[in-house]
């Protein structure tokens, strides 16, 4: 059972790590400038959603929905690794490690300007650490019960 728990932190690091860092998209596009930084919440949001880029709307809509669900989708895995490997009741605390660990990602990425330092990503990723601590609660309750 351990090597499967470390299988399943590790996996999870990689994909997560990937993601907001080393994909192709973040390390062959440096942000730089006034662009680096969304520090109002949701008007970065808001801006991206009210003006397309480029000709194509649907292609717009896609990249905004992608990257709006996806904000809140990488972290509801966050949850179930952060409750169930490492056995962490506390609703508010695996709430506050996802906070925490979606505020180290955006400092990292200020600093490499691989990618842009945003209040709302921390939100979402938040929301998401949320969701995912309220649907693995009946996983948890389970594991207890068969303990």
């Amino acid at each position: 059972m351990k090597g499967l728990k470390a299988a399943a932190v590790l996996t999870y690091g990689f994909i997560l790590s990937y993601i907001v860092l080393w994909a192709p998209a973040r390390r062959e596009h440096r942000v730089d400038g006034i662009y680096r930084t969304r520090f109002v919440p949701f008007k970065g949001t808001w801006d991206d959603m009210m003006h397309p880029k480029g000709n194509n709307v649907a292609a717009h809509w896609v990249m905004f929905l992608g990257n709006f669900a996806g904000n809140i989708l990488l972290f509801v895995p966050f949850s179930f690794i952060v409750m169930l490997v490492f056995r962490i009741t506390s609703t508010r605390t695996v709430i506050l490690l996802g906070f925490l660990t979606s505020v180290c990602i955006e400092i990292i990425q200020y600093i490499t300007h691989w990618g842009v330092a945003d209040v709302d990503d921390v939100m979402l990723n938040t929301l998401g650490a949320l969701i995912g601590a309220y649907l693995c609660r009946p996983f948890f309750s389970r594991l207890n019960m068969q303990s």
